[in-house]
């Protein structure tokens, strides 16, 4: 008998930050873990703004006469990260609109070009900066932290709460720890 696997905005942040986490105590070790580091931080990056802007009332998705599709889609990080700096679309009286930096634009713009590049593998040979994945990984998971520690957006079921709070902070300890080792 066949059984139904079933995903979900919740499981689907745990699960890709809890595998960031992971692979960040392996990166300095076995360099080829960066590829799937950046691409479990991008997924958490979406997962975490999706989950930010959902009760905003103002959607996640941009409408089907926008996209020109039947139904909408969910659009770029990009344009998630847009609505989260904007402070007409707060949730509650009290959240925080992810503050306008131009280092985490770039961290953000660059972990997208990054993760296309590995998923829309094309053979070749690439050299990256070691010193910059850290950087864009270090600011891309600065911003994780403020949108789940900070910005009063992130409604998370409490059984999901402790393993993304523990994965998040052993991401962050683990990347910051890595990078002042390399770049001292």
């Amino acid at each position: 008998m066949d059984q139904i696997i079933y995903f979900d905005e919740y499981s689907d942040a745990a699960s890709s930050i809890e595998l960031a986490s992971y692979l960040s105590e392996s990166v300095d070790t076995h360099p080829h873990n960066w590829k799937w580091l950046m691409i479990s931080i991008h997924n958490s990056l979406q997962a975490f703004m999706v989950l930010s802007l959902m009760e905003s009332g103002k959607g996640v998705l941009r409408s089907k006469n926008q996209r020109h599709l039947e139904n909408g889609n969910l659009d770029s990080i990009k344009w998630l990260y847009q609505r989260l700096k904007n402070p007409d679309i707060c949730c509650y009286m009290d959240s925080v609109t992810l503050p306008d930096c131009k280092k985490t634009s770039d961290s953000i713009g660059r972990i997208i070009d990054i993760r296309n590049q590995f998923i829309h593998f094309m053979p070749r040979l690439q050299g990256e900066s070691l010193l910059e994945y850290y950087e864009v990984t270090i600011n891309c998971s600065e911003v994780l932290l403020f949108l789940f520690f900070e910005s009063r957006r992130m409604h998370m079921p409490n059984e999901k709460k402790k393993l993304i709070e523990y994965a998040l902070i052993k991401l962050n300890e683990n990347l910051k720890n890595q990078y002042e080792s390399i770049s001292s």
